[in-house]
C-alpha cells in the first residue's frame, strides 16, 4: 500500500510538472491547459504531494485566474467605453440633425413673413396715398427692432422687413412729393395763363396779383419762358 501510494503520488507529481511545463515557459496557456493544471493540482493535493510544489502550482493557477479576470475587465470596460462613445455620436448626430431642421423651419418661416411683407407693400401702391402712408407707418411700428424681444433671430427679421417697409416709405414719400410739386407748377402756370390770356388788360388791383402769380410760377419751377412772358405784361401794365 506504501508503494502504491508513493507510485501515486509520483505519478501525480509527473503530471503537476508537465501541467506547469507551459506555463514556466512564460506562456499563458490555453483554457485546456489552464483546466488541466487545475486537475493536475486537485490530483496532487489528493495523492499527498509535497504542499510546497502543490502550492507553487496553485498560485500560477490564481495568477493566471487573476489575468484572465483583469482581462475580461478589460475587454469589457473597452465594450463599455466604445458603445458610450457611439451613444456620444448619435446623440450629437441626433441633435445636430434636430438644429439642422429648426433652422431650415426658420429660415423658411423668415423667408415666408419676408415674401408676405413685400406682397403686401406691392398691394399697398393702389392704396391712395394717405391710406399708403397710413399702412407703411403700421408696418414699421409693427415691425420696428427695439419691439422684437423673442430672439436675436426675430430682430434680425425686424431689420429686414424695417428696411424693406422704410424704403417703401421713402420712395412713396419721394412720390407724393414729385405728384404735390407737378400739381402746384401745373396751378402756377395755369393762372399765369390766366393773366396772359386777357391781352394786357389788367385791372389795377390785378397787377398786384399777377406780381404774386410770378413769384409762385418761379418757386413752382415754371419755365422760364413763361415767366418773362408774365413779367413783360407787368412791365406793360405797371403804371
Amino acid at each position: 500500500a506504501a508503494r502504491e501510494a508513493a507510485a501515486g503520488r509520483a505519478a501525480a507529481s509527473a503530471a503537476l510538472s508537465a501541467a506547469l511545463w507551459w506555463f514556466d515557459q512564460g506562456g499563458g496557456g490555453t483554457a485546456g491547459e489552464l483546466r488541466s493544471l487545475l486537475a493536475a493540482v486537485d490530483g496532487a493535493r489528493a495523492a499527498g504531494v509535497n504542499r510546497a510544489e502543490v502550492d507553487r502550482a496553485a498560485a500560477v493557477v490564481a495568477a493566471v485566474e487573476e489575468e484572465e479576470r483583469a482581462r475580461a475587465e478589460a475587454a469589457r470596460a473597452q465594450a463599455a467605453r466604445l458603445a458610450a462613445e457611439a451613444a456620444a455620436r448619435a446623440e450629437a448626430e441626433r441633435a445636430a440633425a434636430e438644429r439642422a431642421e429648426a433652422e431650415r423651419k426658420a429660415a423658411e418661416k423668415i423667408a415666408a413673413e419676408i415674401a408676405a411683407v413685400r406682397e403686401s407693400v406691392r398691394r399697398s401702391m393702389s392704396m391712395p396715398a394717405a391710406d399708403r402712408k397710413r399702412f407703411l407707418r403700421g408696418l414699421q411700428v409693427q415691425w420696428h427692432p427695439d419691439r422684437q424681444y423673442d430672439s436675436a433671430a426675430q430682430r434680425e427679421l425686424a431689420d429686414e422687413i424695417s428696411r424693406i417697409v422704410n424704403e417703401a416709405a421713402r420712395v412713396a414719400k419721394e412720390q407724393a412729393a414729385l405728384v404735390r410739386s407737378k400739381k402746384e407748377r401745373t396751378e402756377a402756370f395755369d393762372n399765369l395763363q390766366r393773366y396772359l390770356n386777357r391781352g394786357g388788360s389788367l385791372a389795377p388791383s390785378q397787377v398786384s396779383e399777377l406780381k404774386g402769380a410770378i413769384e409762385r410760377a418761379r418757386v413752382a419751377g415754371v419755365s422760364e419762358g413763361e415767366i418773362t412772358k408774365a413779367e413783360s405784361l407787368l412791365q406793360r401794365v405797371s403804371p
